[in-house]
């Protein structure tokens, strides 16, 4: 799966750290400034574009409706210095799809963006997400392989399908739950496991359980076939 990436900071430093993390998710990024957005918004097809900024002042709003108005679909995120940015600037939670607050995990931010990506075009273009002969129809929610329908309830689809835009990655039980379960508290990370377990077991009934691995004291990897 395709993605471009615009990177617009005035800290380039922290723009190269930024798309060390895309580097890592396979994401192309080019690092611009401010002045040079415009040229570049028209000059290179991307769907993602990061926003480093320190003090996020309502001034920098007009970036944000320019990329809107010219780019359907894409996403929007702004990384900045503090939590209290959202009381501070109230403009920022209406206009960004996804805010991130130092202290940074750029690994983390490119996963996350990576996967929200692909849950956008998922739900905007594709009807079918593939992985060998595993077939997700996302519009009836129904899972085949081989063209046999696997019966899965709600929640064993919806990990299904995180593990498969997630393949050959490993996942940690808490970044499943985030994704899966909201990471609501009252959630335990057993939760995980059980229903691994049970998607395993339906899976088996094609000799596909294999496909997801265990990481030991980690998580799990769903390893596309080669």
């Amino acid at each position: 799966m395709h993605m471009n990436a615009l990177i617009i900071t005035s800290e380039m430093h922290y723009g190269k750290f930024i798309q060390r993390g895309f580097e890592h998710e396979n994401i192309n990024s080019t690092i611009v400034d401010f002045e040079k957005l415009y040229d570049f918004l028209y000059a290179v097809n991307s769907d993602i574009f990061v926003f480093y900024i320190d003090e996020p002042t309502e001034n920098y709003k007009q970036y944000i409706d320019i990329i809107r108005s010219c780019r359907d679909n894409c996403l929007v995120v702004l990384l900045t210095d503090s939590s209290l940015s959202k009381l501070k600037y109230p403009w920022i939670k209406e206009s960004f799809d996804l805010i991130f607050y130092k202290p940074f995990s750029y690994l983390t931010i490119a996963f996350e963006i990576k996967y929200n990506i692909c849950s956008m075009r998922e739900r905007n273009f594709e009807r079918e997400l593939k992985c060998g002969d595993l077939v997700l129809d996302l519009k009836k929610r129904e899972a085949y392989f081989n063209g046999n329908k696997i019966a899965l309830r709600n929640k064993e689809f919806e990990l299904l399908q995180f593990l498969i835009i997630s393949r050959d990655k490993i996942l940690t039980r808490s970044e499943i739950l985030e994704h899966v379960w909201d990471y609501n508290t009252n959630i335990l990370t057993n939760t995980v496991d059980v229903h691994i377990s049970r998607l395993r077991r339906k899976l088996d009934k094609f000799k596909a359980g294999n496909l997801i691995k265990t990481v030991p004291c980690i998580g799990y990897i769903y390893e596309s076939k080669k």
